[in-house]
């Protein structure tokens, strides 16, 4: 009953939107102009254009929730004959080869946007692309190869800032790649494949410089942040231009693209005075890389508010519209990109120390790190990215709160390898037989040393616990961001108790000495799994609605004895009506709902 509720429902809605006699196929009239089936108007010469299908519910409404104050047009490009136009011998004519360059470089067009109050998308559900998951190769190498710098040279503040700026550099050039995709999607032609090589090659620059990024290769690490960050920006405004969707416009105020150039393309300038000022200035070097990072973190805000004013003032304006699948796909990407990063921490500093360990304890070390890792997978994906029944993700619910939800990924992301690192530091001591190595157990217990091996100790420790803490504060955060659905009770039961057992991991180095490398990583191996375990399991039971299990069942059993009563007395209704027949034995009851007399002949 409640399925033939919901498609009526449905049907009315899809009525009222323009569709003919209640059915959900796409109208070309209707109250609603804006979302009529319509073309928009291409660039003169291109036989480019849209073709809009009409309003529907799309199916990404169940994963990520409803689209707010909003509704969903379907969009598809005009379709084209790419055939080779072939004479009778075979031979390609003039009209074949024009089409073979229109494959060899496709136009491209906005796929998803604002307009009106209708949010205009693909039909499909869009997935991540074959170049798209190749560009995140390099993506992959850059962080094994900045967290890889950070566990060998980790001595203390100086070198985890020299991570965290790389990072940025590499994860803020990721962003924009990823946002152009996005709006232009992947077609995998020429262009296409030339603007990925050269992104790898921008991206290769700042791992290869990483060991003295702000020393001796400071020029050409800047000047790779600089063309990796800045290539994704100077295609969108480019694409921009000349895409048909803004009708030829190139105001600030109406092309989208220019709007957001012009606000990305300042927050490059301390990359160019980096570079400029060359080898022999760290400290203004990463002063000029601290005040880049802080500009492209703000640069979205920014972009938001603007945008925002000139809909107010401007009718019609088109306003980007991310595609929600992909993007938040490519987030989860980065996160198990991230992620892995441990596992390398691991299989890395066990083929380093596996001639002086005990295999015993290395493999418990390696177990214990897995643990760990898997642990902080599960939280992610399972549980704090999971839209339930009437909740809403970030991107689709307010604007501020998804540029937020992108945004934390970062610390997010620089968290995890940061505890991935000392989490490697940690699995080399704890798995040390101290019996192959005394050189190391005389530097560790002697007094004449300064301190020197107690501060090596303590760092370790604060870094692998601080990143783990972080990275679940983090994920807190992150699962804020999103409106939360009624169904979810346990919520802020289970961010509560995440944000004690993060508490507890940080304070743990405080312990010093006290706690073993081993013992460590089997006490923060411990508090993330069961944290999991429970957070888990409290999920399901939102999920399936445990929760008032009790009154519900009360409730059914009220009204399973309520259609028992109204049986009994329909029952006797029929017996009635029964007694009351005319003299042709036709029931009156029958033709009074009808809206019919009876009659006799």
């Amino acid at each position: 009953a409640s399925r033939e509720a919901s498609e009526c429902n449905f049907a009315n809605l899809v009525s009222a939107m323009g569709a003919p006699n209640g059915t959900g196929a796409p109208s070309t009239t209707g109250p609603s102009s804006t979302a009529a089936s319509s073309t928009v108007p291409s660039s003169s010469g291109t036989g480019h254009s849209h073709k809009h299908k009409g309003l529907h519910v799309h199916e990404t409404e169940e994963e990520f929730g409803e689209v707010k104050d909003a509704k969903i047009a379907l969009v598809e490009p005009e379709e084209t004959d790419d055939e080779l136009d072939v004479d009778e011998t075979g031979a390609v004519s003039a009209q074949g080869f024009g089409v073979l360059a229109k494959r060899l470089v496709r136009r491209r067009h906005i796929m998803q946007y604002f307009k009106d109050g209708v949010l205009y998308r693909e039909g499909r559900t869009r997935k991540v692309g074959m170049d798209e998951l190749f560009l995140d190769l390099i993506v992959v190498a850059n962080v094994a190869a900045i967290g890889h710098e950070l566990r060998l040279g980790f001595e203390g503040w100086p070198e985890l800032e020299k991570f965290i700026l790389l990072f940025q550099a590499v994860w803020f050039a990721w962003r924009e790649l990823a946002f152009l995709w996005n709006m232009y999607t992947n077609v995998r032609d020429m262009l296409e494949k030339l603007s990925v090589l050269l992104m790898v090659f921008f991206l290769s620059g700042i791992g290869l410089g990483a060991h003295f990024a702000f020393d001796e290769t400071s020029r050409w690490v800047s000047l790779s942040a600089l063309l990796a960050q800045g290539f994704p920006v100077i295609s969108l405004l480019l694409l921009g231009i000349r895409d048909p969707i803004y009708e030829g416009k190139v105001s600030f105020a109406r092309n989208t693209s220019v709007l957001s150039t012009s606000i990305a393309l300042p927050c490059l300038v301390p990359y160019v005075a980096a570079a400029i000022v060359g080898p022999g200035h760290s400290r203004t070097i990463r002063n000029l890389w601290w005040v880049g990072a802080a500009m492209q973190s703000l640069k979205l805000p920014v972009q938001i508010v603007i945008g925002r004013a000139l809909n107010r003032r401007i009718p019609g304006r088109v306003g980007p519209g991310l595609n929600i699948e992909s993007y938040t796909e490519k987030f989860g990407l980065l996160t198990i990109i991230v992620t892995g990063e441990s596992l390398l921490a691991i299989l890395f500093e066990a083929s380093d120390s596996l001639s002086k360990a005990d295999i015993g304890l290395l493999y418990l070390s390696a177990l214990l790190s897995v643990m760990i890792a898997f642990a902080m997978f599960t939280l992610y994906f399972d549980a704090d990215q999971r839209i339930m029944d009437g909740g809403v993700h970030a991107i689709r619910f307010k604007a501020h709160l998804g540029v937020l939800w992108s945004s934390l990924h970062l610390p997010f992301h620089a968290s995890l390898i940061a505890g991935a690192t000392g989490m490697g530091l940690v699995f080399d001591d704890a798995s040390l037989d101290k019996s192959k190595d005394e050189s190391k157990i005389l530097v560790l217990r002697a007094p004449e040393n300064d301190g020197a091996a107690a501060v090596f100790e303590q760092k370790d420790r604060w870094l692998f616990c601080g990143g783990i803490a972080i990275a679940m504060y983090m994920m807190v955060g992150i699962a804020a961001c999103h409106k939360r659905s009624d169904h979810a009770k346990s919520v802020y039961f289970r961010w509560g108790v995440r944000c004690l057992v993060s508490l507890v991991i940080l304070l743990l180095p405080l312990a010093d000495d006290r706690i073993s490398a081993l013992g460590l990583l089997g006490i923060v191996g411990a508090l993330v799994a069961l944290e999991t375990s429970l957070e888990f399991i409290l999920t399901e039971v939102d999920h399936l609605r445990f929760h008032g299990w009790q009154a519900r069942a009360k409730s059914k059993r009220s009204k399973q004895a309520d259609n028992t009563q109204d049986s009994k007395v329909l029952e006797e209704s029929n017996d009635f009506d029964g007694k009351e027949e005319d003299s042709m034995g036709l029931n009156p009851c029958v033709y009074k709902a009808q809206g019919e007399a009876p009659t006799s002949n």
